[in-house]
């Protein structure tokens, strides 16, 4: 069954308990894999490049992931990605990347959709505790 190389070659024989896959299944697929949207855009402490500049870095690299950073979702700011690059002399420290030449793209704005609360009678009591401790109440 196994070949040089590590691969592993199994024969359809032993393929046991088989379930092909649902009409749901393939846009839950696809919704837990959809990347959010690459931004470009400046900001306080950002490294500005040019397009060019930052294909010549990016020209030696097999993956560009160690250069895009993903943020998530704060304030009025949906999740989304954006370049970045090591700090000059800092290798292990990110800065964030604006490609000058390229066009802007803004982050996107957080649904104004309310967030679902659960009601107080269905917690847990660590859900309870938890709650009471961030509105810093004492027991």
């Amino acid at each position: 069954m196994r070949r040089p190389g590590k691969t592993l070659m199994v024969g359809v024989e032993y393929v046991t308990g088989y379930q092909p896959p649902d009409d749901g299944d393939v846009e839950k697929a696809r919704k837990a894999t959809k990347l959010p949207p690459l931004c470009n855009y400046p900001g306080v402490g950002f490294r500005e490049m040019t397009e060019a500049e930052w294909k010549e870095a990016m020209r030696r690299k097999w993956s560009d992931f160690p250069y895009i950073g993903r943020i998530e979702a704060c304030g009025e700011v949906a999740a989304h990605r954006r370049r970045q690059m090591p700090v000059p002399g800092k290798m292990w420290e990110k800065q964030a990347v604006f490609i000058t030449d390229a066009k802007r793209v803004d982050p996107p704005k957080l649904s104004a959709e309310p967030v679902p609360v659960e009601s107080a009678e269905n917690e847990t009591p660590a859900a309870d505790f938890d709650r009471l401790a961030r509105e810093h109440v004492e027991l």
